[in-house]
C-alpha cells in the first residue's frame, strides 16, 4: 500500500471518521498507526476520567505500553485483546528490562503508574480480572522517595563524654535516640512490606 504523505498535515485524531485502506490514520512520526495504539487513543478520548493532566498522561501512557506490546511480538492485539499473559510480559520488561530493545528497568513508581494506566484500560474493557487487584501480586514494591540508609550522624558514648558544653552533649543525645528510633520504624516497615507480598504470592 502507497502512504499519502500529504495525509499527515491532517487532524489525526478524529473520532467520528472511520478509516479505510485507502485512508489510513498516521502517528506524529507521519508512519501508519498501528490498530491498537488507535483503539487506544479513542477509549481515553470516549472516556475522559479525571483532570486534563491525568487524560494527558494516560493517553501517552497507553501509547508507550502498546508500542512496548507491538515490540514483544503481540502485532496483531486490538483494545479488546487485553490478557493476563500481555500483563505479565510488560511487567517483566518494567521490573528487569529487556536488552534485545534496549529497555532498562524502571523504578516502583513508574511502574505502579503504568499498571494504574493498564488497569484503567482493562477497566473500560469490561475485563478488570485480567490484572491482579494488588501491585504485590507481581512483586511490585512500595514507592521509595527517600534512601533507606540513615544519613543521621550517630555520636559513641566516648564522643559524648569529651563534649565539655552539657547543652551541647544534650542535643546530639536526643538526636541520637531521635535517629535510632527512625532507623527502628524504616526496618519495621520493610519487614511489613515483605511480608505483605509473601501473604499475596501464597
Amino acid at each position: 500500500m502507497v502512504r499519502n504523505t500529504k495525509r499527515t498535515e491532517f487532524t489525526y485524531w478524529n473520532l467520528n471518521h472511520q478509516r479505510t485502506l485507502s485512508e489510513p490514520w498516521f502517528s506524529i512520526q507521519g508512519e501508519p498507526m498501528r490498530d491498537l495504539n488507535f483503539e487506544l487513543k479513542q477509549l481515553c478520548r470516549a472516556n475522559r476520567d479525571g483532570s486534563y493532566r491525568t487524560q494527558a498522561d494516560r493517553e501517552r501512557t497507553l501509547a508507550q505500553i502498546a508500542d512496548q506490546l507491538h515490540a514483544l511480538g503481540y502485532r496483531n492485539l486490538r483494545v479488546h485483546g487485553l490478557k493476563e499473559k500481555h500483563v505479565a510480559a510488560l511487567v517483566r520488561v518494567w521490573r528487569y528490562g529487556d536488552e534485545q530493545h534496549g529497555w532498562q528497568p524502571v523504578s516502583a513508581g513508574t511502574t505502579k503508574n503504568r499498571m494504574t494506566a493498564v488497569r484503567w484500560w482493562a477497566g473500560k474493557i469490561g475485563k478488570p480480572a485480567v490484572i491482579a487487584n494488588s501491585n504485590g501480586h507481581y512483586g511490585i514494591g512500595r514507592r521509595q522517595f527517600v534512601t533507606n540508609e540513615s544519613k543521621a550522624l550517630k555520636v559513641g558514648k566516648e564522643a559524648l563524654e569529651r563534649i565539655g558544653d552539657p547543652h551541647v552533649r544534650l542535643s546530639l543525645e536526643l538526636s541520637t535516640l531521635i535517629y535510632a528510633k527512625a532507623d527502628v520504624e524504616a526496618l519495621r516497615g520493610a519487614a511489613l512490606d515483605t511480608e505483605e507480598v509473601n501473604d499475596v504470592d501464597s
